[in-house]
C-alpha cells in the first residue's frame, strides 16, 4: 500500500458518537414530554382546584348572604389555568378551562292550614364546576346548601347538612335557568334576592317538603334527625310543625348566563327578613315602613290586645282622586280577614275609610294634615275578632298613586 493512503477512522468515530448522543438527549426529550409534562401540569391544575375550591366555598357563603340578608353579591371564580411556557417541551394546549352547569332541582312544599291544603312548586338549581385538564379532579357541586365533591365513582362532602338547624327548616332556593358555560378566566356571577314583595308568609298546620337530589349517598350519610328520609332520587322532610312558613318567588324571568335570583324557604320559625316589606318584630314607635304599590306582605306580630293600629305618614305621589288609595288585609290563624279601604279626593283629603263595608265616619272627608297624617284605626281593630297567638299577617298592601305608608302595630 502506497504511503498516504492509509485509512483514517477517527472522524468517522466522533460522527457516531455525535449521533449517538443526540439520540439519547431526543430520547429523555421525548420520555420527559411524554411523562414529565403531564405531571408538571397536573401540578399546575392541583394547585388551581385549590384556589376555585375556595372560590366555591365563597359562593356558598355569599349565596347564604343573599338569602338572609336579602342584598345582591357578586362572586368571583377562576375558572381555568394556562400553562406556564416550557423551553423545549410543548404543552398539549394552553392551558386547562372550567366549565359551570346548572341542573334542574325539583322542590315541592306542601302545607295544611285552616282553609285546606295549599302547594308551591319550585325548580332550583344544582350548580357544577367540573375542570377539563390532565387531572383526576373531582366536580365541585352545589345542591341544597351543600358542596359536594364529585369523584364519579364517589361522592363526599366535608360541610354539615343545614337544612334542618334547630328543629327549624331552611331550603335555599337558586333561581338559575339551565346553561352550561366554559372558560380559563376569572368569571363574576351575581346573585340578586328575590323580590321581597313576592314572598308569602302564612301560618300553618303542618308542611311536608320534597327535594330532588343527585347525589342520594351523601344526604343519606347526614344526620337530618326526625322526618328526614331520602329515598329514590328524593329528600322528604315531613310533619314540619312552628309558628310561621315563608315562599319566597318562584319567578326565574330575571336569570341570565351570570345572574341568578335567590331565595329561602323558611319552615317552623319565624322570619328573619331585613326588608322594610317583609319585617317581623314588635314594630315599637318607628312602625314597619312600606313604599310604593304592591308590597305583598308584612308580618307583624300582635292580637286584639294591641294599644295602638295606625297608619301613618301617608305620603301621595299624584293628585289625581281617581287612582289615590290605599287597600290592605290582615289575617290571622284562624283565617278571620280585616280589610280596610282608605279612599283619597286628593293628596291632602280623605274621602272615605271603610273597613269591610263598613264606613267609618270620622273620617269622611277629613283632611290629613289636620289628622297629623295618620288614621288610628285602633278601635276598629281591637272590634275586628283577630286573635291570639300572635302573628299577623299584612297579605296585601295595594297603593294606587302611593308613594310611602308607616305602620305602626303595639
Amino acid at each position: 500500500m502506497k504511503p498516504g493512503l492509509t485509512k483514517d477512522e477517527s472522524a468517522v468515530s466522533e460522527v457516531i458518537g455525535a449521533l449517538l448522543i443526540f439520540g439519547i438527549i431526543v430520547g429523555l426529550i421525548g420520555i420527559m414530554q411524554s411523562s414529565q409534562v403531564p405531571t408538571w401540569n397536573a401540578a399546575v391544575e392541583q394547585k388551581h382546584f385549590d384556589m376555585v375550591s375556595s372560590d366555591f366555598v365563597k359562593l356558598r357563603a355569599d349565596i347564604e348572604d343573599v338569602e338572609k340578608l336579602e342584598i345582591p353579591k357578586s362572586t368571583d371564580l377562576r375558572m381555568g389555568v394556562k400553562y406556564p411556557e416550557r423551553f423545549i417541551f410543548r404543552n398539549p394546549g394552553s392551558g386547562a378551562s372550567g366549565t359551570i352547569t346548572t341542573y334542574p332541582l325539583n322542590v315541592n312544599v306542601s302545607y295544611s292550614t285552616i282553609s285546606g291544603l295549599k302547594w308551591k312548586n319550585y325548580t332550583s338549581a344544582g350548580i357544577v364546576y367540573e375542570m377539563h385538564g390532565t387531572s383526576r379532579s373531582p366536580k365541585l357541586v352545589y345542591e341544597h346548601g351543600l358542596i359536594i365533591k364529585d369523584y364519579g365513582d364517589a361522592n363526599v362532602t366535608e360541610n354539615e347538612p343545614s337544612l334542618i338547624t334547630g328543629g327549624e327548616v331552611f331550603i335555599p332556593i337558586v333561581l338559575w335557568d339551565d346553561y352550561s358555560f366554559s372558560s380559563m378566566d376569572i368569571e363574576t356571577f351575581n346573585m340578586l334576592p328575590v323580590p321581597a314583595s313576592d314572598d308569602i308568609s302564612t301560618r300553618f298546620l303542618c308542611t311536608n317538603a320534597t327535594l330532588d337530589t343527585m347525589y342520594p349517598d351523601v344526604w343519606n350519610e347526614s344526620s337530618g334527625g326526625s322526618g328526614f328520609n331520602v329515598s329514590n332520587g328524593k329528600i322528604e322532610i315531613t310533619g314540619i310543625t312552628g309558628d310561621m312558613l315563608r315562599l319566597p318567588s318562584n319567578d326565574t324571568s330575571g336569570s341570565s348566563q351570570k345572574q341568578c335570583y335567590v331565595g329561602m324557604i323558611t319552615v317552623g320559625g319565624t322570619s328573619t327578613s331585613t326588608s322594610s316589606t317583609s319585617t317581623r318584630g314588635p314594630t315599637g314607635p318607628d312602625g314597619v315602613d312600606a313604599w310604593g304599590e304592591d308590597h305583598g306582605h308584612l308580618d307583624i306580630p300582635a292580637s286584639s290586645e294591641v294599644t295602638a293600629f295606625i297608619v301613618r305618614d301617608i305620603t301621595l305621589t299624584t293628585p289625581d282622586p281617581t287612582v289615590e288609595h290605599l287597600k290592605f288585609e290582615v289575617t290571622d290563624i284562624t283565617g278571620t280577614v280585616w280589610e280596610v279601604w282608605i279612599k283619597f279626593k286628593d293628596s291632602n283629603t280623605i274621602e272615605f275609610v271603610k273597613v269591610g263595608t263598613t264606613q267609618i265616619p270620622r273620617y269622611t272627608d277629613a283632611d290629613l294634615h289636620s289628622l297629623g297624617y295618620q288614621i288610628d284605626l285602633t278601635p276598629e281593630y281591637v272590634a275586628s275578632g283577630i286573635i291570639t297567638p300572635n302573628v299577623l299577617t299584612i297579605t296585601k298592601t295595594k297603593g294606587k298613586g302611593l308613594l310611602y305608608v308607616n305602620f305602626v302595630i303595639k
